[in-house]
């Protein structure tokens, strides 16, 4: 209902141009919103739930009309907890989707799961929420999608089941940073600036492209996440 809050809030969903067809944008924390993988779907059913009055228009079609009920629905705070607890089986359903996705009959060491697991992340759920809010490396500034890689700050097999799917726990990173961050030999202090491994000599420096000016930005939510990398990863 207040047009300012786009201003207020960087949130790239609130954004008309950040808006892909058929997306589902989800309302509730204005600075934190993901995208379902099956969507909340609109029927006279969920109206007649919300005590919404289902009044058609004989110029527009019945799925028109539906949306357009809680488009422009001022929704007071029972509404929109039933509307939250409607989404929270549709987040975990998505979730239990990829952790079946990541089951496997095949014994793999732990490098090799490691490695099959990230691929696999890297075109689920998580790097398309993390595409939706930035489209470059975060380090560098690549910027082709098809290069981008989710990596975790807190690693996926030391992450509980909500810290695997928070985005907050993830940066997009190009292939040459998302390796050495991921190997500890970089890392960021509680400002963004980079921490760089005595590990790396200067010609491994100079050819990863990583030197001490650099810097990411990093929200509040991200602290908690990159102090653990901090004190268990980097090296």
């Amino acid at each position: 209902m207040n047009n300012t809050i786009m201003m207020n809030y960087q949130n790239p969903h609130l954004f008309k141009n950040n808006v892909k067809e058929n997306e589902v944008i989800i309302f509730g924390n204005p600075e934190n919103s993901m995208i379902l993988e099956h969507p909340l779907v609109i029927k006279r059913t969920l109206l007649e739930e919300l005590s919404i009055n289902y009044s058609p228009s004989p110029n527009l079609t019945e799925l028109q009309n539906l949306t357009l009920k809680l488009r422009w629905k001022r929704l007071d705070n029972m509404q929109i907890n039933l509307l939250l607890e409607k989404m929270k089986p549709l987040y975990n359903e998505s979730f239990l989707e990829l952790q079946k996705e990541l089951e496997s009959p095949i014994v793999l060491d732990k490098t090799e799961n490691e490695v099959i697991t990230k691929a696999r992340i890297g075109q689920s759920i998580f790097k398309g929420t993390l595409l939706a809010m930035e489209k470059k490396c975060s380090l560098c500034g690549v910027s082709d999608e098809r290069l981008l890689v989710a990596s975790h700050i807190k690693p996926w097999s030391k992450s509980n089941n909500q810290e695997r799917l928070d985005v907050n726990n993830g940066l997009l990173l190009c292939p040459n940073h998302d390796a050495v961050f991921d190997k500890g030999h970089i890392s960021f202090d509680k400002d963004g600036l980079i921490l760089i491994s005595n590990s790396l000599d200067k010609y491994s420096k100079l050819f990863l492209n990583i030197n001490e000016t650099m810097n990411i930005r990093m929200k509040e939510s991200q602290q908690q996440y990159m102090k653990w990398h901090r004190e268990n990863k980097f090296k």
